[in-house]
């Protein structure tokens, strides 16, 4: 039973339940926001007006010109993103994200809406020439309580090798 997702390309941490109540107790958790994700991704564009440390604030709708595309719309659902600025040159960044919301494809959307889309994101228009065939989003942290003794259990993933090659250049 799936806990927690990924988008397609997106490398890095998911949780799988062995059962159904498992599953249902982990699902509670979730919807109680007991869940902790953070995400590392590489991006480009503007990203010499990146802060630091930000929120992004946007709400997120589907674009109707595509069946996959989302999109930032006043119409939308409520999405934030927070983010830390790692590492930067002149062509991309390194950022630490942890969303507080969970849409679908939100940190691709908010990070190609602030006009710094991820590398290798086609979807939402991210460069293709930096080495990256995929976006370059990871999932590296997660941290939940465990379903039946409530022990906090957190799990660290090393960023995945096509964006570690390209984050060491930065």
């Amino acid at each position: 039973h799936v806990v927690t997702r990924l988008d397609r390309d997106t490398s890095g941490l998911m949780l799988f339940a062995k059962h159904g109540f498992a599953h249902a107790k982990l699902d509670q958790s979730l919807q109680q926001k007991q869940f902790v994700k953070k995400y590392q991704a590489l991006v480009a564009g503007d990203v010499a007006g990146l802060h630091q440390h930000a929120h992004i604030s946007l709400p997120i709708g589907r674009d109707l010109s595509s069946l996959l595309k989302r999109q930032v719309i006043e119409t939308g659902q409520k999405a934030e993103t927070e983010y830390w600025l790692k590492k930067r040159n002149q062509r991309c960044g390194l950022v630490d994200i942890q969303l507080h919301t969970g849409r679908t494809h939100q940190i691709r959307v908010h990070f190609s809406a602030i006009g710094c889309p991820l590398l290798g994101d086609d979807l939402y228009e991210g460069a293709m020439d930096q080495g990256i065939e995929r976006q370059a989003l990871h999932c590296y942290f997660l941290s939940f309580p465990h379903p039946f003794s409530e022990q906090r259990l957190s799990f660290e993933l090393p960023l995945a090798a096509d964006m570690e090659k390209v984050a060491e250049t930065i």
